[in-house]
C-alpha cells in the first residue's frame, strides 16, 4: 500500500467521551504532515441529548434523507469532505460478537453502551484539515 493510500480515522477534538487520549490523537492527526487531501478523519462527537438513541438515531437519519434532496456540505476556510456511515441490524450483531470477543473490555457500562449508544449505528467522520 502506497503512502497516499493510507486513511486514518481517529476522534474529533471533542474525543467523544472528553477523553484526553482521544483528544490528543485528534490534535496529532491535524498537525501531521499530508501527502494528498482526505488523509485525516475524525469521528464527530454527538450532542448528550442524542448520544443515546441508540438505532432510533440510524431509522431517524434514513427516513430523512429518503426525502430530502441532498446533504449539505459545511464550507469553511477549505471545504471538508463529510461521511455518514448507518449501521444494519447485521451489522450490529457482528459487532456484538466481535465485541464479545474482548472480555477484558467488557465491563457493565459496555453492555449499556452497546445496546443504546446512537455511534454503534450511526457515525459521521470529516475530514481533518492540515494546520498550517
Amino acid at each position: 500500500m502506497a503512502e497516499a493510500d493510507i486513511q486514518i480515522i481517529t476522534f474529533d477534538p471533542i474525543g467523544i467521551t472528553h477523553h484526553p487520549n482521544h483528544i490528543a490523537l485528534a490534535h496529532g492527526c491535524s498537525f501531521g504532515p499530508r501527502t494528498t487531501p482526505g488523509q485525516c478523519y475524525a469521528l464527530q462527537s454527538p450532542s448528550i441529548l442524542t448520544k443515546f438513541t441508540g438505532p432510533a438515531w440510524a431509522i431517524w437519519y434514513n427516513i430523512i434523507n429518503r426525502y430530502s434532496p441532498s446533504d449539505s456540505w459545511q464550507v469553511q476556510e477549505k471545504i471538508k469532505r463529510r461521511y455518514t456511515i448507518v449501521n444494519t441490524p447485521k451489522g450490529w450483531v457482528t459487532g456484538a460478537i466481535a465485541m464479545s470477543e474482548h472480555r477484558s473490555q467488557l465491563v457493565w457500562f459496555r453492555y449499556l453502551y452497546f445496546v443504546a449508544s446512537r455511534l454503534v449505528w450511526y457515525n459521521e467522520l470529516e475530514e481533518l484539515l492540515e494546520h498550517g
